[in-house]
């Protein structure tokens, strides 16, 4: 019982303020976004994935894992060797794509477990993108990355700090193309929420419909 009252005020104070309550990493250019990425990881404890798409098959979309959940959204993997709209993914190969005018510009995901902090690469995002998070209880806030009106890449993280974060939603703006790479989770080991590391497994493998169908990044590019 108290370990859920301590859950439920973390969560009440991680939305109290969206500005404050958990830390920001950004950074626009390969030079400046991989140094907010840097900085992002660094700030990681415990147990984290990242889905990089290289071995995914180009257009998958959705997964449903029992005991995780459904996730799906978006236009799904994509190559990104050149992306079509402009830019390269991280890896000069797959990543996945929200595509407002040209399918769905919305991809979701809900975890087993909460977790503390999640980012990713945007390829390509010329207008405001929309960042909604679910905190464990249901309450929702909004986060907006700014466009940046090229073809370069941005880096994007938050950090709770705790163990809050039940689902994330991310949204293109209208008539935008984005694709998304190297999208991370991580939970916080200090917490008693921390899913076992079989969880923690099938929770990377299908996480995002950001990441459609997915598979364990490897340890070191």
């Amino acid at each position: 019982m108290n370990r859920l009252r301590t859950i439920a005020a973390v969560a009440a104070l991680a939305l109290a303020g969206t500005a404050g309550a958990q830390t920001t990493y950004t950074g626009t250019g390969n030079a400046g976004s991989a140094t907010a990425r840097a900085d992002f990881l660094a700030s990681l404890s415990g147990l984290s994935y990242t889905e990089d798409f290289d071995s995914r098959a180009i257009g998958s979309n959705s997964v449903v894992l029992p005991g995780v959940g459904v996730f799906g959204g978006g236009n799904g993997v994509r190559s990104g060797n050149p992306f079509p709209y402009g830019g390269t993914t991280t890896s000069l190969s797959n990543g996945y794509e929200l595509y407002t005018d040209g399918g769905s510009g919305t991809a979701s995901g809900s975890f087993a477990a909460p977790i503390s902090a999640f980012g990713f690469y945007a390829t390509d995002l010329e207008n405001p993108f929309s960042v909604l998070v679910t905190l464990v209880g249901g309450t929702t806030s909004t986060f907006t990355i700014p466009g940046f009106n090229d073809a370069g890449r941005v880096f994007y993280g938050l950090n709770f700090g705790a163990n809050v974060v039940s689902a994330v939603t991310l949204t293109a703006a209208a008539g935008d193309a984005v694709l998304l790479d190297d999208v991370t989770v991580a939970a916080n080991a200090a917490a008693s929420t921390v899913p076992e590391p079989s969880t923690w497994a099938l929770m990377g493998s299908g996480l995002l419909g950001l990441a459609g169908v997915a598979r364990r990044r490897r340890a070191t590019r």
